[in-house]
């Protein structure tokens, strides 16, 4: 649990190696913030680490070529 009390916030974590990512800092105990465009598979992920490492998630549909939508991602993770 070396990042019990971090956030992580991962694009692209819906599946492949996002969402293999997103696992391994839930593994490590951080609270995670999922990004992606398909934000129903991110939040049906967000929901699946939550039940699976007990941390704490959230999901955000976000496209990452619009910068404006970066922006507003990462304050509405903050």
């Amino acid at each position: 649990m070396r990042l019990k009390g971090k956030v992580a916030l991962v694009t692209g974590g819906w599946r492949g190696n996002g969402r293999g990512i997103a696992e391994g800092f839930a593994r490590e105990g951080a609270c995670l913030a999922l990004a992606d465009i398909n934000g129903e598979g991110a939040r049906q992920t967000a929901q699946e680490l939550a039940a699976c490492y007990g941390v704490e998630t959230d999901a955000v549909q976000v496209d990452v070529g619009e910068p404006a939508a970066v922006e507003a991602m990462v304050r509405q993770v903050v």
